[in-house]
């Protein structure tokens, strides 16, 4: 995902993977589009100039992928509303990127969490679970 964003010349990126992470079990291209939506909101707040941070560590029964803009951060009103539908507060925003982040990750079994304060920038956080999705059907052995 980072690939799609590394050409920006003032857009810099900063990686931390606490290894070994478990394997997850969740559609590649799922996660990747929530990403893809994390990472383009953070560019856009930093008015595409600016560092992103990407850390990923083993958390409980999952891996915690935290994704942190450098940018204006958002007022407790903005970020209670976040996640609705359609809410924006971007000049021509569609409203859907954060809503489609939560959905997905609840699609996933996982999570997504968002902490932020006005001039502190933003950190979304993704907890994706190692066990296959709930309802899927697939065994589990210790």
């Amino acid at each position: 995902v980072v690939n799609l964003y590394d050409k920006e010349p003032r857009v810099r990126f900063s990686i931390s993977i606490e290894e070994p992470l478990p394997a997850v079990h969740v559609d590649r291209d799922e996660l990747r589009r929530a990403m893809i939506n994390v990472i383009r909101n953070g560019v856009q707040a930093m008015n595409d100039e600016g560092l992103i941070e990407i850390r990923a560590a083993a958390s409980g029964a999952g891996i915690a992928v935290e994704i942190q803009d450098h940018g204006p951060g958002m007022t407790e009103e903005v970020r209670a509303r976040a996640f609705e539908a359609g809410f924006t507060t971007k000049r021509g925003g569609s409203g859907i990127g954060l809503g489609l982040v939560k959905s997905t990750m609840d699609e996933l079994g996982g999570t997504v969490t968002l902490a932020s304060s006005p001039g502190g920038g933003t950190t979304v956080t993704l907890w994706i679970p190692t066990g296959p999705p709930a309802g899927s059907g697939e065994r589990t052995d210790p």
